[in-house]
């Protein structure tokens, strides 16, 4: 319960429930009183693996249940968790895209931005992370008129 001190407070719960997809049945259930999903993805992925009695199971869930050492704890356990990334940037605030309205094609390794165009690949480099691969397209971003939405920079570019 949070308070502010004042003898008011908010009750909250948050339901937490894993689904067999092949059967379309509730496999795990748990009711928490933590106001965000952040370290229910091992818990989670422990309870409906021990209801199915699988040695490996897949989990999708939303990027509410991002959370690195979740992650590390599913690794070794026959867990393999599918999590999007929590977007950190902070652009989509400032009314910027997001890595998100671009959209990768992996037959043409090339992104198409928001307003169509397409992305090449411009540079790899190294980092402690592995290769970088930057891509851009120069005179495409150049006379852009969703440009100031795009970036702030003179080019847009998308790091893989």
């Amino acid at each position: 319960m949070n308070s502010s001190g004042r003898g008011t407070g908010i009750v909250g719960y948050n339901l937490q429930a894993a689904v067999d997809t092949e059967h379309h049945l509730i496999v795990a259930q748990e009711v928490v009183n933590e106001g965000n999903d952040r370290v229910q993805l091992a818990p989670m992925g422990r309870q409906a693996q021990a209801a199915i009695a699988a040695p490996e199971i897949t989990v999708l869930a939303d990027r509410g249940y991002m959370n690195g050492e979740q992650v590390l704890e599913c690794e070794g356990t026959g867990i393999l968790p599918c999590v999007p990334r929590t977007d950190t940037s902070g652009k989509a605030q400032r009314g910027l895209f997001t890595k998100a309205d671009f959209v990768y094609d992996a037959d043409h390794d090339h992104y198409t931005c928001p307003a169509g165009e397409h992305l090449t690949k411009a540079l790899t480099r190294s980092d402690h992370h592995g290769d970088i691969d930057h891509y851009r397209n120069l005179s495409a971003c150049h006379g852009c008129a969703l440009r100031p939405r795009c970036t702030t920079e003179k080019v847009k570019r998308v790091k893989r």
